[in-house]
């Protein structure tokens, strides 16, 4: 009963069944391995671990429960324990798919050093290759299983040129999934002359998530008379966003449980266009975008990366967002759109926000906002904080706590003392870590701080625009690749070049003036307020991408 109810998405009730199960008989394995799936389902990796452990106990050589284990250690940020149990399981079962793609490709969530990271760079390297020579002789079914395990997510976050490695991983995508469904390799299917355009956008962040927000706008603005929209949310639980896109589409299609399920159904809809807002975030979407389900596919920037598959046609991204020579950064055909590329709407700011002491900030403090996901922050520039520091008196850096696990915090943490320390200071003077918060209390952070500081080489994306809404100065330094250039694309569509750095000194300076030049940070403001229309609902991207698709004459790149 436990597993209809996980099949069905009610985990709640599938806990309460395997808890039954266990209360008559303690020693029965496979519940404790269902048990532990349904918890992990639920993010909840931290409690699966003691019932996936029992599992253990009661079948100690049964490799796919200890690949589970392995999994739950690594979604909580704990590599080196999830490394044991992928090692263990392969020793048990070479052929355990899960074990085997994830003890060679797994990757941190934040790392310690610079050297850490040309380490698990070239482990990552040299894995990918064994992955590869394995899936020669490997079942396609059992590739598959391994191919769905995974993403190259945290690839990305290491602040080099990952088109090559991600072409190789492409090709490997799609070699699994032609193996495995050959009928879906191609599409030659023509546009008709009298139908509207059918679009397809498919993601699994239909939901109150940073994807949804930055491209609800395309949805919500495309003409309804020359397009036809059709959305696919592979997630598993929706919300309130969730049915604000809904609404924008002429079809929409929640499919979360069956992977063939969501492919028939876009091979049903006859799409002209399918567009992924992002690629590289969910196995499942991944998987689809290494088939042709449309005759053009298109990758948008929630994940600002290339995909290195050749079965993406186009990636759709920002004129000010991307560097000179940006097409060498893709494998598909580089589209910029105008200005930061998205119609995005002014947010809804709390009508009542909370004041600084309910996240115990004092009045007199020059508050600092770092918010980015800690896997952002590349250990080469933790000196920024105290460079800032030193210059400004009491000064706070305000960062958020990893959604994964305490040992992700803590790493960054360690990193801070060590650069602190390496200026004769004590981090915790001046830093702050604070809880996950719900997107209200998010944003009253915002209103509550004086500045936001960018993060180096994987800029902020929605959490710049968010905060921009709430007046906030931004420092930000363009990076060499689009994804360290959304705050800078944002401050040059508000003509505000002035928080711009060209370098890191720059950068400092920048960040220390706004902290003690009490009529520029003013001044600043008082320009964010006047200019943010330049930035909000700016209908021309959305404009461009309809004449980009209607112009779409031939299947052809």
């Amino acid at each position: 009963m436990g597993n209809a109810y996980q099949e069905l998405q009610d985990i709640d009730r599938a806990i309460e069944c395997y808890l039954q199960a266990i209360a008559i008989n303690p020693n029965f394995a496979e519940v404790y391995l269902n048990f532990g799936n349904a918890l992990c389902n639920r993010g909840r990796f931290r409690e699966a671990i003691p019932y996936l452990e029992k599992g253990l106990e009661c079948r100690p050589e049964w490799a796919e429960i200890i690949a589970v284990l392995g999994n739950a250690y690594r979604d909580l940020g704990l590599t080196n324990e999830a490394l044991q149990c992928y090692e263990k399981a392969i020793t048990i079962d070479g052929n355990n798919a899960i074990a085997l793609w994830n003890y060679h490709l797994m990757l941190p969530v934040i790392y310690s050093s610079e050297a850490d990271i040309k380490q698990w760079r070239q482990r990552f390297i040299q894995g990918l290759n064994a992955i590869t020579k394995w899936v020669e002789t490997a079942s396609p079914k059992i590739a598959l299983q391994g191919l769905g395990s995974i993403t190259s997510f945290y690839l990305q976050y290491q602040g080099q040129n990952d088109r090559d490695l991600q072409q190789q991983f492409g090709r490997l995508s799609i070699e699994i999934m032609t193996k495995n469904y050959p009928q879906w390799t191609k599409n030659d299917r023509k546009k008709g002359d009298k139908h509207k355009l059918k679009i397809g956008f498919i993601s699994m962040f239909w939901k109150e998530h940073t994807v949804a927000k930055l491209f609800r706008g395309w949805l919500e603005h495309l003409d309804h008379h020359y397009f036809d929209i059709y959305g696919y949310f592979t997630g598993k639980k929706a919300d309130h966003f969730t049915t604000q896109i809904a609404s924008c589409c002429h079809s929409f299609h929640h499919i979360f449980s069956s992977l063939e399920a969501i492919m028939q159904q876009i091979v049903q809809d006859e799409l002209d266009v399918l567009i992924f807002t992002d690629v590289g975030m969910c196995p499942t979407v991944d998987r689809i975008a290494a088939l042709k389900l449309a005759p053009i596919q298109c990758l948008a920037w929630g994940h600002p990366i290339t995909s290195g598959l050749s079965t993406i046609d186009y990636f759709l991204s920002s004129e000010l967002m991307e560097p000179i020579g940006g097409e060498a950064h893709y494998t598909e055909k580089l589209v910029r759109l105008p200005g930061i590329g998205i119609t995005y709407n002014f947010p809804d700011l709390p009508a009542r926000p909370k004041p600084r002491q309910d996240f115990n900030l004092h009045e007199d403090d020059v508050i600092y906002l770092s918010c980015q996901s800690l896997y952002k922050y590349l250990p080469q520039f933790d000196f920024i904080f105290p460079s800032i520091a030193q210059r400004v008196k009491r000064s706070r850096f305000v960062f958020i706590e990893s959604m994964h696990s305490e040992a992700v915090t803590h790493i960054l943490q360690k990193r801070l003392k060590d650069a602190f320390n390496s200026f004769g200071l004590n981090w915790q003077d001046y830093c702050l870590f604070v809880r996950r918060l719900t997107p209200t209390d998010y944003l009253s952070l915002n209103l509550a701080s004086d500045v936001f500081l960018d993060t180096i080489e994987w800029s902020g994306g929605n959490t710049t625009l968010e905060a921009i809404a709430c007046g906030l100065p931004i420092v930000t330094m363009p990076g060499q690749f689009m994804r360290g250039r959304h705050s800078y694309a944002m401050l040059q569509q508000m003509g505000m070049t002035e928080t711009i750095g060209a370098d890191l000194d720059s950068y400092i300076d920048i960040a220390v003036r706004l902290g003690n030049d009490q009529e520029w940070i003013t001044n600043i403001k008082q320009k964010i307020r006047q200019n943010h229309h330049l930035l909000f609902n700016d209908p021309k991207p959305t404009e461009f991408l309809a004449d980009f698709l209607s112009n779409l004459r031939t299947y052809a790149r």
